[in-house]
């Protein structure tokens, strides 16, 4: 692909049409299970999405997570594995916002370089000459590939306590890849990966999560929990792309038992009337309580109830899509089976993207006891 040269101060509306485009262009290549193509790759950090919510002092659009959550969802209408690496990588800045200077120097020589980033904490630090070494697997290392940077999760082996904390590795310092063989999301390059006995200086970890940032943007009090909103916006583009496929579809299909198309069957009425109210009403939640945490980071601090509804509005968002998606697959008929329709891929996409842990009926469970007026533990919502 070659390289996208976009005006400056373009609106945010015209770089996704234009990256959309783009993306739609690779659609063979992006139902290839394995990496993530380094091309689209180039497209999303070259267009500034990737840079959408770094501060504007360092190159970036210096967008907020509510732009984020749209940016996302538009992308992932054309294809959910672009969408799930421009969540990754967006989300980037909200943990680069804790970093010391020295790091962030090294990170952002330019606003479009590529970070990826696990969450799990499978490796290990151990000290050594004044710095660490590292040790470890990750799994699902979504666009590693294609990305300069990854942001990994370890646990301080020499600490009295179990503490852990976020170290920035080239991703050139990667010692192996595994392939990815994801049932959806096939080209999101989300295999695991590993480290060996990489020596880490000081610099480059990131102690904590729960720390106050260090820019000064209200954006970045934002919990970095809570960016996940992003990551539902990704079921929100695929459960619309499926109404959207449907509606083309069901005037061309011929019903079973009957003279008919699909799209003349009172049943057919109401499912689409249903999927597009579900559809709007998580959209609408999604955005408002995304909206609502913003301002209230704009004023000071999110309250726990905030980040409790703003969670639950992301496990609605997965329910409702969900829904969606199952309902439209199962009543485009037996076509949609094969592995080749747009409505399996769209299927099978939705289902990869909502077995992400922020989904777990655990932190719903959590979300809910802050409502009842419980203490959610630091850092958990």
């Amino acid at each position: 692909m070659t390289a996208l040269r976009l005006k400056p101060g373009l609106p945010l509306g015209a770089v996704l049409d234009t990256v959309c485009t783009e993306v739609r262009k690779q659609s063979a290549w992006l139902e290839v299970t394995g990496d993530f193509p380094v091309g689209v790759a180039r497209v999303l950090s070259d267009s500034g999405l990737t840079a959408l919510c770094l501060p504007q002092a360092l190159g970036g659009r210096g967008g907020g997570l509510q732009e984020l959550v749209t940016a996302v969802e538009q992308i992932a209408a054309v294809d959910a594995a672009t969408a799930w690496c421009t969540f990754i990588m967006g989300t980037a800045p909200w943990l680069l916002c804790r970093a010391a200077p020295e790091l962030v120097g090294e990170v952002y020589p330019a606003p479009n370089s590529r970070i990826a980033g696990v969450l799990a904490p499978t490796g290990t630090l151990s000290c050594r000459d004044g710095g660490f070494t590292l040790t470890g697997r990750w799994t699902f290392g979504s666009a590693v590939n294609a990305c300069d940077w990854v942001a990994v999760h370890a646990i301080l082996a020499d600490e009295g306590e179990h503490r852990s904390a976020f170290v920035l590795v080239p991703t050139t310092d990667i010692s192996y890849r595994e392939p990815w063989d994801g049932m959806g999301l096939r080209a999101s390059g989300s295999g695991a990966f590993g480290i060996t006995d990489l020596p880490v200086p000081r610099h480059r970890l990131v102690p904590s999560l729960s720390s106050p940032p260090v820019w000064p943007d209200p954006v970045f009090r934002v919990p970095f929990r809570a960016t996940f909103a992003a990551c539902s916006a990704v079921l929100l583009g695929v459960a619309t792309e499926a109404l959207a496929v449907f509606t083309d579809y069901a005037p061309q299909k011929r019903a079973t038992f009957s003279s008919g198309t699909l799209s003349q069957q009172p049943y057919v009425h109401g499912l689409v009337a249903e999927c597009w109210g579900d559809l709007h009403a998580a959209r609408a939640l999604l955005h408002s309580t995304v909206g609502e945490l913003e301002s209230a980071c704009a004023a000071g601090a999110p309250t726990p109830r905030q980040q409790a509804q703003l969670r639950i509005a992301m496990n609605t968002v997965r329910s409702n899509c969900l829904s969606v998606v199952d309902r439209i697959h199962q009543a485009a008929g037996g076509g949609a089976s094969l592995d080749s329709s747009r409505f399996a891929q769209l299927l099978r996409d939705a289902h990869t993207a909502s077995q992400h842990h922020m989904f777990s009926g655990a932190i719903t469970a959590l979300a809910g006891s802050v409502l009842l007026g419980e203490t959610a533990p630091e850092g958990h919502l």
